[in-house]
């Protein structure tokens, strides 16, 4: 109930206040029904951005974007969203929990950080929109850099195939990591770090270790650095050991990871 310094600048136009996200009618779902209701929506060939003003320059930030739309034409509003170089992808269609969290980010020497959206066209989607921006400010310790933790960044369930449960996040090459899987063992689904270069197109198989595939799914159109894909196979797995495969289809390259499936 306390005003901050920290407030917001709309630089640039929107084409539209989105008032049809969607809502559960008990407040259940990752915000308030009516903060999930609206947004601002850009169609696709636009862009837009906003601004956060009054941060402390010392500190960094974990910014958390969400966005809900139940009126995309395609059944997707995928958008991209980009922070400081970093580009992340969350799917508003009928979203009421997933969310896309930027962590450790630096305001400049002003205390501003812009946060950009534009449609994700090789998804197919309908709209781009921004319904809910949430600001977290820690000091960073010294001499140590903090890494994201994972398992807080989700999506919702999506229609289309190119974009299905997927969340994309690039780094410098630098930062590059290996092919990767968290949590693991899992449960339900699990993230599945990918490296890649700009444009490359992957093919994600998982098979249980008779070799019987139990998930198969492309993804298109992967950023330089590392992708992170949320992998959901359809069908209850029984526990066991099963194994990750992702190829990348428009040139010769493939890897392999293990994972361990626990029970509820």
């Amino acid at each position: 109930g306390l005003p901050t310094n920290v407030g917001m600048l709309q630089p640039t136009e929107w084409d539209e206040v989105d008032p049809f996200g969607a809502t559960t009618g008990n407040n259940s779902g990752i915000y308030p029904d009516l903060a999930m209701s609206q947004g601002w929506l850009d169609f696709p060939g636009s862009s837009s951005y906003v601004t956060i003003t009054g941060l402390d320059v010392s500190k960094l930030y974990d910014l958390t974007v969400f966005a809900s739309c139940t009126d995309d034409p395609s059944n997707n509003a995928s958008g991209r969203y980009t922070i400081n170089g970093q580009t992340g992808i969350l799917n508003a269609h009928y979203n009421t929990s997933g969310t896309l969290t930027f962590f450790n980010v630096a305001p400049d020497a002003f205390g501003n950080v812009n946060i950009g959206l534009k449609t994700y066209d090789s998804a197919g989607a309908s709209f781009a929109i921004l319904g809910n921006i949430a600001v977290k400010g820690h000091t960073p310790a010294i001499g140590s850099a903090s890494t994201a933790p994972a398992s807080t960044v989700t999506s919702p369930n999506v229609a289309t195939a190119t974009a299905n449960s997927l969340t994309l996040t690039t780094t410098s090459l630098t930062d590059v990591k290996p092919l990767q899987a968290f949590p693991n063992p899992f449960n339900d689904f699990f993230n599945l770090n990918v490296p890649a270069q700009s444009g490359d197109n992957v093919l994600v198989i998982m098979t249980d270790v008779s070799g019987r595939t139990i998930y198969s799914q492309r993804f298109e159109n992967l950023f330089d650095g590392n992708n992170l894909l949320r992998i959901q196979p359809s069908t209850a797995l029984p526990t066991g050991a099963y194994y990750v495969k992702v190829i990348y289809t428009n040139r010769s390259e493939q890897k392999v990871i293990q994972l361990l499936k626990t029970k509820k």
